[in-house]
């Protein structure tokens, strides 16, 4: 895009939705990522031949990876051999990773193998607990909100102690706490953990894990700076999505959208410009020649060109009024 050369846009940018300043250009190295992880979906989803193939591989079967977290996810792909699974695992441990740091309720997370809950900094995982149906954070609690107490898991014929309880359920306050949740999320059943409802929301595809990713990539326009030091006060977060999207929904004439995505991002080759880059001798206005030829100059502030838009402002009202005549 940029003839090999420096990046006047940040690539971040550049793969942004047009309300964030981008083109929607791809990320292909995110895309790739997107495209292997949803094969997740085609192994939780079908029942064919080769999902017991990867299980003989793995020697696991595709029900523990839903009961356990990323962690085990991780660990499994450093076991695996074959290079295709072993890229779709690392896929969706990256995705899931960026989805629970992004994650404001965590009751529907794994407690087992989760990067986010552990214990004397190791994983915490109980096959006793897992046996029981208590897979994600929600199954710890009560209907009422209230923790589990030891007994009532003893009842479930769970093989724990108080020492192992406690520890547990030290694990979950604090992760509850690092989210700052203060109010209980009642159960409703069924339920998807967290780290498989991405590849629920929808039957194929790979957009939603793309989005994931492009997102974690997210930044500050730099432009967006420069224009809110030079306007006071400055628009608001909605206002500047309006702005750099309307470009793209008033015309669909490429070389209207490509000037104005210029002159939003402050890389239209004005005289100033291109004098700051050594490329011409004088940064002055190709049409008055008095002033230093910025981009608010040419547009708003030059003599020269306000005569010309306004010729062109009474040509195109007189053609409207003769053609309503006719």
């Amino acid at each position: 895009m940029w003839s090999s050369k420096i990046h006047k846009i940040k690539k971040n940018t550049i793969i942004q939705d047009y309300k964030f300043g981008g083109l929607k250009m791809i990320d292909i190295i995110e895309f790739t990522h997107a495209l292997k992880s949803s094969w997740i979906r085609r192994l939780l989803k079908q029942k064919t031949n080769w999902i017991s193939l990867l299980e003989a591989e793995m020697k696991t079967k595709v029900n523990d990876l839903c009961v356990r977290g990323i962690d085990f996810i991780s660990i499994l792909s450093k076991k695996i051999s074959n290079a295709f699974w072993k890229d779709v695992f690392n896929s969706w441990t990256k995705v899931t990773e960026i989805t629970s740091k992004n994650n404001e309720h965590p009751f529907f997370e794994n407690i087992w193998f989760n990067p986010n809950m552990k214990l004397e900094n190791s994983a915490i995982c109980s096959k006793s607990y897992i046996e029981a149906g208590i897979v994600c954070i929600i199954d710890l609690f009560n209907e009422d909100g209230s923790f589990r107490s030891l007994d009532s898991l003893f009842n479930l014929n769970i093989k724990t102690n108080f020492l192992e309880y406690n520890g547990f359920k030290h694990c979950v306050f604090k992760r509850i706490g690092n989210c700052n949740i203060k109010t209980f999320r009642e159960k409703v059943e069924p339920y998807i953990p967290n780290a498989l409802f991405i590849f629920y929301k929808n039957v194929k595809g790979c957009k939603d894990m793309y989005n994931v990713l492009i997102n974690e990539k997210k930044s500050q326009v730099s432009a967006r700076l420069k224009w809110i030091e030079e306007n006071d006060p400055p628009y608001e977060e909605t206002d500047w999505h309006k702005i750099f999207e309307l470009p793209f929904k008033i015309t669909r004439d490429s070389k209207l959208q490509w000037l104005q995505f210029q002159t939003l991002h402050r890389i239209l080759p004005t005289n100033y410009y291109l004098h700051k880059l050594k490329l011409i001798e004088s940064p002055n206005c190709s049409f008055c020649g008095k002033h230093p030829e910025t981009i608010d100059h040419l547009f708003v502030e030059c003599y020269e060109v306000k005569k010309t838009m306004e010729g062109c402002r009474r040509s195109i009202f007189k053609t409207i009024h003769d053609s309503h005549n006719i």
